[in-house]
C-alpha cells in the first residue's frame, strides 16, 4: 500500500473513531443512571448493613485548601435509632503532595505540623498528622461520650489546620472522598412519644433512612385515616392536617384514605394519623391511647365540650411506629385539633403524648404598619457577624409582616446601617441581602469606609413582597487580607446596626384577579392568606381519587404558605354551604357530573361540560373527533369566579378516577406542572397539553390531541408517581436506542466509503 494509500487509510480510521467516541458519549447521555445518589428514594447505603458512606448522604468530594479549612456532614437518625458503642468513621483521604516554585517536591518533614482535627456532635474525637503523601483510610471510633451526648442531628466536622503554609511556598490539598463513610451500631428502639417535637417521628429532616416505605407494594410512610363516612368537618380536618404537614415537612410520602382500606399491609409499616370523631372509628379499640374514649366522651377530667384532642400512642401493629389521634368532643373540636397540630408548637398536657386545644384565634397578622420601622422596631439589636472558613455566623435573618390585601409602589427600600473590620480584602469581601430567598441587591465595602458607620441604600422589588411575614437575610462573605491572620474569624467582622430601615409605603390593592394567573403558578392565587383562610376545598363525594388529589394539593399550598397556621375551609360538592360565595378561592376536585357547581359556571369555564357528562365539549371547532367510551383523561381549568372577580376557581377534573388522579399529578408534580400553561390543560398520564382561551386561541381539541398518543390505563392514587418515573425511563430508552441507530448508520456510512474507495483504487 501506498504513502497516499496508509493517508487514506488513517483518515478513514479517524472518522470512524470519531463516531464511535460519538455512540459512546450518547450512550453515557441517555443511559439511565445508577448509583447512590442517582435515583431518587434509593435505599442502598453503600457498602455493608449499618454503613453509609458521604455520597449516600448527599455530600461529593472536597476538597481542603491550606493554610486553613474545614467541612461538617450532618444527617438525622431515623427516630427509632439508638447510636450505640463500637460506631465509628472511616476517611478515604488524599494528601495531595506540595511543590516549590521550581516544581520540585519538597521533603515530607517539611510538611510536619499540618493535621486535620475531627469533631462529632461538638466533641474532638482523634487528630490526624498528614506525615504521608498520596492516598489514605484512617478509621476512628465515635467514643460513647459523643453517643450519650447526642441529639437527633448527627454532625462530623473536619478541621483543616496547616498554618505551616504560611511559612513556605506550597499550599496544603486535602482531598477527602464521598465514599468515606460512617458505621453507625444501632439498635432499634420505640420512638418518644412527644407531641411538642412534632413532625417527628412521623418525618425527620436529612434522615438518615428515606422516609417512602414499600414504593414496589405502593405503601407510603404516613397516612391520614377518615372514617368510612366522613363528615364536612372530617374532611376539613384531614385537609388541614395534609396542608400542616406540608408546611412542616419536605417532600413526605403521604397519603390518605378511609379506614375499610386499611390493610394488614399498611398497619405493619407506617405510621397513622386517624383524623375524626371518636365513634366514627372501630379501629380505636385496638390502640393504647393515654386518653380513652367511652360513651361518646373522652375520659378526661376538665374536657370541655367543644374541644379538640390530639393523642400519640405506639402502634399496636408495628411498636416502632406510631399513631396520632385528631380528634375532639365535636365536630368543632376535630377543625380546632387539626389547626393546632399544623401550627407544630403544641402545647401538652400532664402527659407529653396528649394536647387539649380550647379555643384558636386564627392567624394574627397586623393590618396595618409603619411605613418606616427599623431592626429596633422589629425587636432585633446590633448584630455583629464573624465570617470565617471555620464560622457559619455570617448571616443574619430577619422577619417583618406585610397585611394582606396591600401592596407598595416602586419606592420602597431598605437602608442598611453598618460597619466593617478594616483588615478585610476589600476586593473580595461584601455583603449580600435576599428578600424571601431572592437577591435584591449588595454591599461592596469601601476601605476608607473601614471600622466607621456606613449607610446603603438598596430598592426593594415590591413584586417580591408577599402577605403575612416576610424574610430579609444579610449574608456577609468577608475574606480576610491574608488567610494566614488569625483563623477563627473574630478579625474579619461585620456589624449590621439596628437602627437599618425599612421604608414601604403601603396601600389597599384595588382591582381584579391578575388576569393571566397561569396554572403552573395558581398557588400564588391561592396563597394570597398566610394561613389559607381564602381557600375552599369543594370535593365530589364517594371518590377516593378526589380525596387523595385534595390531600396532595393542600400538602402543596401548606409548603407554599407563609403563615404559621393553617384554616383552609373544605365541603363536600353535593352540600357547598352558600358562605363558599364569599371571600374564598374554590378548588374543585371530582369527576363534573359530580360537583353540581360546574353547570353553573358553564358559560365561564375554559372548557365547558354538557350535562351529565364527564368530557369537555369541543364541538365548536371545525373539526369533531370521536373519542373511545371510558377514555381516561384528566383536566385543569382556572377562572376567575363569576360573583367576585377578585377570588379565583381552579378545577381539578376527570373522567375518571385515574383521570382526577392525573390532573391533581400535574399541579404537585414539580416536573409536570413545568409543562402547563394558560388556563386549560387536558393530562393523561406524564402527557401534558395546554391552551389559553383569555387569547382567543380556544382549547384546540387538545383532548383527541392527546388520546392517540397514550394507551388506556387505571393509575392507583399510591402508583401515579411511580407510573409517571417509568414512563420517564421508558422515553430515556427510546432515545438511547434512537441514539445507537443513528450512530449504527453513521459507522455503516463509512465503512461503505471505504468499500468503495478500495474499489476505486484497485
Amino acid at each position: 500500500m501506498g504513502e497516499e494509500e496508509c493517508g487514506n487509510a488513517r483518515m478513514i480510521m479517524n472518522q470512524i473513531l470519531k463516531v464511535l467516541t460519538f455512540l459512546f458519549i450518547m450512550i453515557l447521555l441517555f443511559a439511565p443512571v445508577s448509583g447512590a445518589a442517582a435515583q431518587e428514594g434509593d435505599t442502598d447505603p453503600g457498602f455493608g448493613e449499618d454503613e453509609y458512606t458521604f455520597e449516600y448522604l448527599g455530600y461529593e468530594d472536597e476538597v481542603l485548601m491550606g493554610p486553613y479549612d474545614f467541612m461538617r456532614v450532618r444527617f438525622n437518625l431515623p427516630a427509632n435509632w439508638k447510636l450505640t458503642s463500637g460506631s465509628s468513621i472511616q476517611l478515604h483521604l488524599k494528601n495531595v503532595y506540595p511543590v516549590v516554585e521550581n516544581d520540585s517536591i519538597l521533603d515530607v518533614s517539611n510538611t510536619i505540623g499540618v493535621r486535620l482535627d475531627l469533631e462529632f456532635n461538638n466533641q474532638v474525637i482523634d487528630s490526624i498528622l498528614l506525615d504521608w503523601v498520596g492516598e489514605s483510610t484512617v478509621t476512628f471510633n465515635i467514643p460513647q461520650t459523643a453517643i450519650e451526648t447526642s441529639s437527633d442531628e448527627q454532625s462530623f466536622s473536619i478541621y483543616m489546620d496547616a498554618g505551616v503554609d504560611c511559612r513556605g511556598y506550597y499550599e496544603t490539598s486535602v482531598i477527602v472522598y464521598a465514599d468515606s463513610y460512617f458505621n453507625l451500631i444501632h439498635r432499634t428502639v420505640q420512638p418518644d412519644l412527644d407531641l411538642t417535637t412534632i413532625p417527628s417521628p412521623i418525618f425527620r429532616a436529612n434522615s438518615l433512612v428515606p422516609h417512602g416505605v414499600d414504593e414496589a407494594a405502593a405503601i407510603t410512610s404516613t397516612y391520614i385515616v377518615l372514617p368510612d363516612k366522613p363528615a364536612a368537618a372530617e374532611l376539613q380536618a384531614a385537609l388541614t392536617a395534609s396542608a400542616g404537614l406540608g408546611r412542616l415537612t419536605d417532600d413526605m410520602p403521604l397519603n390518605i384514605l378511609l379506614e375499610k382500606n386499611l390493610t394488614p399491609e399498611i398497619k405493619a409499616v407506617s405510621n397513622l394519623i386517624f383524623t375524626g370523631l371518636g365513634e366514627s372509628f372501630s379501629s380505636l379499640e385496638e390502640i393504647l391511647f393515654p386518653v380513652s374514649f367511652e360513651s361518646g366522651s373522652f375520659a378526661l377530667d376538665g374536657i370541655q365540650p367543644d374541644d379538640g384532642i390530639l393523642q400519640e400512642a405506639y402502634s399496636p401493629w408495628n411498636d416502632e411506629r406510631v399513631v396520632l389521634l385528631i380528634s375532639g368532643q365535636n365536630e368543632a373540636g376535630i377543625v380546632k385539633a387539626a389547626q393546632a397540630f399544623s401550627t407544630g408548637d403544641i402545647r401538652t398536657h400532664e402527659s407529653t403524648a396528649v394536647a387539649v386545644v380550647s379555643e384558636v384565634s386564627g392567624g394574627q397578622y397586623a393590618e396595618s404598619v409603619e411605613v418606616d420601622r427599623t431592626l429596633a422596631d422589629l425587636g432585633y439589636g446590633n448584630v455583629q457577624l464573624n465570617s470565617s472558613i471555620f464560622s457559619e455566623k455570617g448571616y443574619l435573618g430577619v422577619e417583618f409582616p406585610i397585611p394582606a390585601g396591600q401592596v407598595t409602589d416602586n419606592t420602597a427600600y431598605l437602608d442598611v446601617f453598618y460597619a466593617n473590620s478594616p483588615l478585610l480584602n476589600y476586593e473580595e469581601s461584601g455583603i449580600t441581602v435576599f428578600l424571601n430567598g431572592t437577591s435584591i441587591g449588595g454591599i461592596v465595602y469601601e476601605e476608607e469606609a473601614g471600622d466607621s458607620l456606613v449607610h446603603r441604600q438598596i430598592r426593594i422589588p415590591g413584586h417580591l413582597l408577599v402577605p403575612g411575614t416576610n424574610s430579609l437575610l444579610f449574608q456577609s462573605d468577608n475574606i480576610p487580607r491574608s488567610f494566614c491572620s488569625e483563623p477563627s474569624g473574630l478579625n474579619t467582622w461585620t456589624v449590621i446596626y439596628d437602627q437599618t430601615l425599612l421604608h414601604i409605603p403601603l396601600e389597599v390593592a384595588v382591582g381584579e384577579v391578575e388576569s393571566l394567573l397561569m396554572l403552573y403558578s395558581y398557588y400564588e392565587g391561592l396563597t394570597v392568606s398566610p394561613t389559607l383562610s381564602n381557600v375552599g376545598f369543594v370535593i365530589a363525594p364517594d371518590s377516593p381519587a378526589s380525596l387523595f388529589a385534595a390531600s396532595q394539593i393542600a400538602y402543596e399550598l401548606g409548603d407554599q404558605m407563609l403563615g404559621g397556621l393553617v384554616e383552609i375551609r373544605a365541603a363536600y360538592a353535593d352540600q357547598v354551604p352558600e358562605e363558599f360565595r364569599e371571600g374564598l378561592d374554590l378548588i374543585l376536585i371530582g369527576a363534573a357530573s359530580n360537583i353540581p357547581m360546574i353547570l353553573e359556571l358553564n358559560e365561564y369555564l375554559p372548557a365547558s361540560f354538557e350535562e351529565d357528562s364527564n368530557l369537555v365539549n369541543e364541538a365548536v371547532f371545525d373539526v369533531e373527533y370521536r373519542l373511545p367510551d371510558g377514555i381516561s383523561l384528566g383536566y385543569l381549568e382556572l377562572l376567575e369566579t363569576p360573583w367576585d372577580s377578585t377570588h379565583i376557581i381552579v378545577g381539578v377534573l376527570g373522567t375518571t378516577e385515574a383521570g382526577i388522579l392525573d390532573a391533581a399529578n400535574a399541579l404537585t408534580i414539580p416536573a409536570l406542572r413545568r409543562t402547563l400553561s394558560g388556563n386549560f390543560a387536558v393530562v393523561r398520564g406524564e402527557q401534558v397539553l395546554s391552551s389559553d382561551t383569555r387569547l382567543g386561541v380556544g382549547t384546540g381539541n387538545l383532548s383527541a390531541e392527546l388520546v392517540p398518543e397514550v394507551s388506556a390505563q387505571v393509575v392507583q392514587a399510591d402508583q401515579s408517581t411511580n407510573e409517571l418515573n417509568s414512563a420517564a425511563h421508558k422515553k430515556q430508552q427510546n432515545l438511547l436506542l434512537m441514539a445507537i441507530g443513528i450512530s449504527t448508520l453513521a459507522v455503516v456510512g463509512v465503512v461503505f466509503t471505504v468499500f468503495r474507495r478500495t474499489r476505486k483504487k484497485s
